[in-house]
């Protein structure tokens, strides 16, 4: 009976997990030149190109995709100052930079560098199809409150963030399904997971004491049945106050 709860928990929870998964397969990322970010101490940082901007011309050459931008920048060499003309936030605004030699751990071609680095929603939707694992399980706990640029991108899941607009989608509303079945599921397996806890009064605390009763009703030391689950939920109460409150301790 104490278990049906965390159960049903965990069952819908991993449910939407994976409906989420499966219809993350429908969406198609698209293939315009937006810039995700800058390599700081070189042209595109050094001109202050903002991320999130989106290339939409070169010296007034228009480009709709990253080969567009790098057929044209095969043409060029470093030192040599081109003009990126950049849209953001429906303002239009031209930057002139002077392009670098490529850095020697990307062993470059001999053009010319501008130091971005692109939306990669391929990399991205294949990251988010591959999460059906133990680490993309933990990814998938870790989303709300992920700073760690390796999986900050994946907070597209979760939020309304720009980042949505990089993508064709299969239906209106189709992000708002996806948000929906994120917090469905995250919050009934967050649910399932602490309710599972060994600690009265949760389900799993219940559930450890009819356990420890029986165990020790068979060598007749039943009146020490309390004690023991006691103990153990004070302990479990000290962790969880501790992996709350740690944290901000250790930052003061």
């Amino acid at each position: 009976m104490f278990g049906a709860g965390i159960t049903n928990n965990l069952v819908v929870g991993f449910a939407c997990f994976v409906l989420l998964i499966f219809c993350m397969g429908f969406v198609t990322p698209l293939a315009t030149p937006v810039i995700h970010g800058v390599y700081k101490d070189f042209p595109a940082a050094q001109a202050e190109i903002p991320p999130g901007s989106l290339v939409t011309a070169i010296n007034g050459v228009p480009v709709s995709d990253r080969s567009d931008i790098s057929n044209l920048l095969n043409t060029t060499k470093p030192g040599e100052t081109i003009t990126l003309t950049i849209e953001k936030d429906s303002a239009v605004k031209e930057y002139p930079l002077t392009l670098s030699a490529w850095p020697p751990e990307y062993a470059g071609p001999a053009s010319g560098f501008m130091g971005v680095q692109y939306y990669d929603g391929d990399t991205i939707k294949s990251t988010i199809g591959g999460m059906l694992s133990p680490v993309g399980f933990f990814q998938f706990l870790v989303i709300p409150f992920a700073n760690d640029t390796s999986i900050q991108f994946l907070r597209i899941l979760a939020f309304e963030t720009p980042d949505t607009t990089y993508y064709k989608v299969p239906f209106e509303g189709f992000w708002g399904l996806i948000h929906l079945l994120f917090w469905c599921g995250w919050i009934n397996i967050n649910v399932g997971i602490f309710n599972a806890i060994p600690m009265v009064p949760l389900d799993g605390g219940y559930i450890f004491k009819e356990g420890v009763d029986r165990l020790l009703d068979r060598r007749g030391l039943l009146k020490y049945s309390g004690y023991v689950t006691g103990a153990v939920s004070y302990v479990m109460l000290v962790v969880l106050v501790s992996l709350i409150a740690l944290p901000y301790i250790l930052h003061m």
